[in-house]
């Protein structure tokens, strides 16, 4: 089947984890997660009927476009802790070290990706034996990119840097059948 609508494929890595818990105590519980994110298998994106300024030896615009990623494999480390005040609230908290995977000679404004430091705080209320709710707030830090992005169809280059911040709110009603 083929039409004439733009088309892109972003395939997501393989990740392999190893995660560790121990309760220290009926009260203290810590963990910690070791990630190896296999990005390397994303060398490229590959875009069709990609569109352009029409020309006349393209009157439609449309051209297929490889745009180089040259993603590298990671290792992203976290660490975080429980603590259960009383029957009612559970408190966590974690920290998370995320290399990134792009190059600076690659790195598009596609994906500015660049190191990042995740905090997160949560809660836990258990309203009864079946019902709880949780609830997160992060904040990731994230180190200043430079990106080196140029147009796979025009030539044209935007070369800067790029600073992202990123904040999470969250919550779940957790409801054990």
């Amino acid at each position: 089947f083929h039409t004439d609508q733009f088309k892109v494929s972003i395939p997501t890595p393989p990740v392999t984890t190893l995660s560790v818990y121990h309760d220290v105590s009926p009260v203290l519980a810590f963990m910690g997660t070791l990630a190896y994110d296999q990005w390397s298998v994303i060398q490229y994106y590959y875009g069709q009927n990609y569109i352009q300024p029409p020309t006349p030896a393209n009157p439609t615009g449309k051209i297929n476009v490889v745009s180089p990623q040259n993603f590298v494999d990671t290792i992203d480390v976290s660490a975080g802790t429980h603590y259960k005040l009383n029957d009612k609230w559970l408190l966590r908290g974690s920290i998370k070290l995320e290399p990134t995977p792009t190059r600076n000679a690659d790195r598009a404004l596609s994906f500015p990706d660049g190191r990042k430091i995740g905090l997160n705080l949560g809660a836990r209320y258990t309203v009864n034996k079946k019902v709880a709710i949780d609830m997160i707030v992060a904040h990731v830090f994230t180190q200043q990119a430079h990106i080196n992005d140029i147009n796979p169809a025009s030539g044209a280059a935007s070369v800067g840097n790029v600073n992202t911040d990123i904040n999470l709110v969250g919550a779940q009603l957790v409801w054990n059948i």
